[in-house]
C-alpha cells in the first residue's frame, strides 16, 4: 500500500470520527443548551462546535487534494 493511500485512509477515519463527535456535540447543544445556567457555557460549546467544523473542512480539503494527486 502506498503511503498516500495510507494517509488517505487515516484522514478518512479521522473524518468519520470527527463527524460522530460533531453530531454528539450538536445533539447535546440542542437538547441541553436551553438548560445551561450561563449563556457563556452555550457560547463556549458553540465555539467548540465551530472549531470542529472548521477542522472538518480542512480534513476534507486535504483528502480532496490527495485524491487529485493520485
Amino acid at each position: 500500500m502506498t503511503s498516500k493511500r495510507k494517509v488517505l485512509q487515516q484522514l478518512s477515519k479521522e473524518r468519520k470520527d470527527l463527524l460522530g463527535k460533531i453530531d454528539q456535540l450538536a445533539q447535546f447543544i440542542v437538547k441541553e443548551g436551553p438548560k445551561l445556567s450561563s449563556p457563556l457555557e452555550l457560547a463556549l460549546l458553540n465555539a467548540q462546535l465551530r472549531s470542529m467544523q472548521a477542522y472538518l473542512e480542512s480534513l476534507d480539503a486535504r483528502i480532496i487534494y490527495l485524491r487529485d494527486e493520485q
